[in-house]
């Protein structure tokens, strides 16, 4: 059963019974399709998909028809009678046709098996500006695809990849590659050494760095709320009430995590500590992460405010390993988003974005979601239509 009670998973002590390192992981199949994901036992309590959703929501058949996939309560995180199918196909590349795209509409895209090879790296993955997407720090852009220009990125759909290389137990290593430098106009040659998720000369990776699919947040939970999707006006919002939505595409028996507001600002909306009773900052907790709201903007060890509807915690400061969300036992993933308003990928192999559940009671269609670069959001908002990364957790 997922927690949320602050003390779940604890002894009389107050410690966590599981501590950092003796996470229990296992392999999963997800029976719809078949692929396999890897999921843990965390310091929360909390049963997680350690890897990032890959779940086509259109395919094709034996006789290379296309199947609109549906989702039941029988094998999905859907209410009991309910029926959801998308009404967009699954796209294998950033889409040039932006204005496909709404609030509302179940945009997906599988760009391919791609696995971050450096995921300590944190750097964009940039390409030169084209006629169809002219936004400068694009990653990719209508037409082309992630192995083009992010060297960072390895496609192991092809030349016999297996994944079995373990990169929680790997020494560091060296990796070298170029990119785009939007400034200059010109690619330039880096060189990495750090923490690997793949063994070239093997060609074996870590399937924990599989980017997945993105998905649009009303995509993601299956339908979201059509109408009605601003509660900014909403009386118990104010006092702290939280919408989730109850469907998603997570599997039966798993679903999105819960988020929430992450505000240490003074006003009277946002005079709030942060919401703690919330997956990702339960998760967040158990690994040592602060307990409360920093109490000086220079508190480099605490939460910082950022305006007035977010903090953040400054990456740089955390020592112990177990901390760093990028590698075991968390593994989040560097893995961008679908940016449709200028048709094209952006931040690949820099920022981190996760939805949640949990719709903003502040902004119009924006929900709630756990981001990172060099700075980490337990909680941040944004729009609907933003195709990011889905991770599930178990009920």
């Amino acid at each position: 059963t997922v927690g949320y009670d602050q003390n779940y998973n604890r002894d009389s002590n107050g410690s966590y019974i599981i501590t950092p390192g003796s996470e229990v992981t296992k392999q999963l199949i997800d029976s719809r399709d078949g692929k396999e994901y890897w999921v843990a036992k965390l310091a929360d309590g909390n049963c997680w998909m350690t890897q990032n959703l890959a779940l086509d929501l259109s395919y094709k058949d034996a006789n290379d028809n296309t199947i609109m996939r549906a989702l039941t309560s029988a094998d999905s995180d859907i209410s009991v009678g309910r029926t959801w199918r998308a009404e967009l196909l699954t796209s294998d590349e950033v889409s040039a046709q932006e204005d496909v795209y709404s609030q509302f509409s179940d945009g997906s895209w599988n760009l391919g098996e791609y696995v971050l090879a450096v995921p300590a790296r944190g750097v964009y993955c940039n390409t030169a500006v084209t006629d169809g997407s002219t936004i400068r720090d694009a990653s990719v852009r209508p037409g082309q695809t992630i192995e083009q220009n992010c060297t960072d990125f390895v496609n192991v759909a092809k030349d016999g990849w297996k994944p079995t290389f373990d990169s929680s137990n790997a020494p560091e290593g060296t990796w070298t590659g170029a990119n785009y430098n939007s400034s200059t106009g010109q690619a330039e040659a880096y060189t990495y050494t750090g923490p690997l998720s793949v063994d070239k000369n093997n060609k074996t990776y870590d399937a924990h760095y599989l980017i997945g699919n993105y998905y649009q947040w009303t995509t993601a939970t299956a339908g979201g709320v059509q109408s009605g999707s601003n509660i900014a006006n909403i009386p118990e919002s104010v006092t702290g009430r939280l919408i989730d939505t109850s469907n998603s595409i997570c599997p039966k028996g798993w679903t999105l995590p819960k988020s929430g507001r992450n505000s240490i600002a003074s006003s009277a909306y946002y005079g709030l500590p942060l919401d703690r009773n919330r997956s990702y900052y339960q998760l967040l907790y158990a690994y040592g992460f602060p307990d409360d709201k920093t109490v000086s903007t220079d508190d480099r060890n605490g939460w910082t405010p950022n305006g007035v509807q977010s903090a953040y915690i400054i990456l740089d400061t955390l020592s112990d390993r177990n901390q760093n969300v990028a590698l075991a036992p968390m593994y989040f993933l560097r893995s961008g988003y679908v940016y449709i308003y200028d048709a094209n990928m952006r931040t690949l192999g820099e920022t981190n974005s996760v939805w949640s559940s949990t719709i903003s009671p502040v902004t119009v269609n924006s929900a709630y979601y756990l981001s990172f670069n060099d700075l980490l959001y337990p909680s941040h908002e944004n729009a609907y239509m933003l195709g990011w990364a889905v991770r599930c957790l178990a009920h």
